[in-house]
């Protein structure tokens, strides 16, 4: 029975599901890994603070795209290696045309930036890309700033039967475009170590692997997210703190007839926090919807374990970077795992019933306790080898 409820024998749902809370479950008993300022991924948040320092008319979403522009200048300024965008912009501009030239011409003169990507796989797409000999790749990604540098990671991400999010995908096969294209980590990944951008990983017999780096599967697609805490476990900052430099006013900045600013008196851009890092950009506005329930949690209690797309990207990130997986227990340890397990089991509970005892249903007691404590072993194993 062991042997045949294994997954890659036979999937029996209710135990896959166990699995997976197993890993949950894992995760909340190993706790938060601390990242200090070993981490080289900064969240630039678009939070409810930074609408409140942008000025009417443009401080309503989506905001103006040279906004957009100026912060990627900034951060360019200060070092940053890579910037993700994790941001769809599929439409026009809806202040002035203007705007989209001069976020496209950013991009192109930083070469460091990567806009977020999603793909509309339906057969009416398909139709459209093959009489179009796919010309316009923009379209087909839903992003119009893919042509200003040909750099664009998919931030679509696969969920577990239940709902959660523990893996990710190091890339997709686009059949709109007849190509494999990274997902926004992989391809931020990619200007991190100056790779090509469209470099993806190769398929390997255990995995992937991705610039000399061998990553480890959880099934043929995806690797499994080791997550080193709940959400807000990254280092982040207020979008507004990079935009208000001496060349933007703020509301503050307008309403006091002062200039503070966050980035070039305040020291962001001379602290030297953004040098050879990955920033993201992203928002954390609950509104957005951009959130989603992971396997880490900090207890218990309903919603502990949401966290946002910026963040689930972070962490597929930094596992690349640290080199930091989870791997899956290979068939072969399975198998003699199955087989020492069974025949523990099958000898200590014999051994039992050749013990006279007065009540004989003692003995049955005794096995049940056996069976439990075995259980308990495997389950502590379990955690402590995660």
């Amino acid at each position: 029975v062991l042997m045949l409820t294994q997954e890659w024998i036979f999937t029996f749902q209710p135990l896959k599901e166990l699995e997976l809370k197993l890993i949950d479950d894992r995760f909340r008993q190993r706790g938060k890994i601390e990242l200090g300022d070993s981490s080289k991924v900064i969240i630039l948040e678009i939070r409810q603070e930074s609408f409140d320092q942008i000025p009417p008319p443009y401080n309503k979403w989506p905001w103006p795209r040279s906004i957009f522009a100026h912060v990627i200048e900034n951060l360019t300024e200060a070092g940053v290696k890579a910037i993700g965008i994790d941001i769809v912009m599929s439409d026009a501009d809806n202040f002035s045309a203007e705007n989209d030239s001069i976020l496209a011409r950013q991009i192109k003169k930083s070469g460091n930036v990567v806009v977020a990507g999603k793909v509309d796989d339906t057969q009416e797409r398909k139709k459209l890309a093959r009489e179009s000999n796919v010309d316009k790749l923009n379209e087909n990604f839903q992003n119009i700033f893919f042509s200003a540098d040909s750099s664009i990671g998919l931030v679509t991400t696969p969920s577990d039967n239940d709902g959660v999010y523990r893996r990710y995908l190091p890339y997709a096969a686009v059949t709109t475009v007849n190509k494999l294209i990274p997902s926004i980590s992989y391809a931020l990944l990619n200007k991190y170590y100056n790779l090509k951008n469209d470099f993806v990983a190769s398929r390997t017999d255990e995995g992937f692997d991705f610039n000399g780096k061998s990553i480890p599967q959880v099934d043929r697609y995806s690797t499994l997210v080791n997550f080193y805490g709940p959400s807000g476990t990254f280092k982040s900052v207020h979008f507004a703190d990079v935009l208000d430099d001496k060349d933007y006013n703020t509301i503050d900045e307008i309403e006091s007839g002062q200039q503070i600013n966050s980035w070039d008196d305040d020291g962001l851009l001379q602290s030297g926090m953004f040098k050879d890092k990955i920033v993201i950009i992203g928002s954390t506005m609950p509104e957005d919807k951009d959130i989603f329930p992971v396997s880490f949690s900090e207890g218990k209690h309903s919603g502990d374990n949401l966290m946002y797309g910026v963040e689930f990207h972070a962490n597929a990130i930094q596992n690349v970077l640290d080199n930091d997986f989870l791997e899956k227990q290979t068939k072969f340890s399975e198998i003699l795992f199955i087989f020492f397990l069974t025949g523990f089991s099958f000898f200590a509970t014999s051994f039992l019933r050749k013990i006279k005892l007065r009540f004989g249903f003692l003995v049955e007691v005794l096995n049940f306790i056996v069976v439990l404590f075995l259980l308990f072993v495997i389950y502590q194993a379990g955690v402590y080898f995660f």
